[in-house]
């Protein structure tokens, strides 16, 4: 084998090493995007799954305890007859509710979720 087919040999395993090389990025560039794609998934159920806490925590509050579900029903149904104090827990209640409502609202529209889990909750 003289130098000529030396260097002709040298340049083929070079290009199949080439090969091998982009192969092989090609399948690391696919499993990180997919990897992303699930990370970017479980992030954004993570976001639903807080702000739904949050409303059932708030929901939980008036339902566990039957002065704040009067306070609530009455605040619902004839919210002139709220004592001062009553009127401030009931406001409080729906204060909480529409910050979870709003929470949800806000990662929809500004983390990208999609709407129909704006309209589920």
């Amino acid at each position: 084998m003289n130098i000529m087919e030396l260097g002709a040999f040298g340049e083929f395993v070079g290009s199949i090493g080439v090969i091998v090389t982009l192969v092989y990025l090609a399948i690391q560039i696919r499993q990180n995007t997919a990897q992303q794609k699930k990370s970017e998934l479980d992030s954004r159920a993570s976001a639903v799954n807080a702000s739904a806490a949050a409303l059932r925590d708030a929901r939980r509050d008036i339902y566990q305890d039957a002065e704040l579900s009067d306070i609530w029903l009455k605040g619902m149904s004839q919210p002139d007859e709220l004592s001062e104090i009553e009127y401030l827990r009931y406001r409080l209640m729906i204060q909480n509710t529409v910050d979870g409502i709003w929470d949800i609202h806000s990662r929809t529209t500004v983390t990208g979720l999609s709407p129909e889990i704006w309209d589920s909750m």
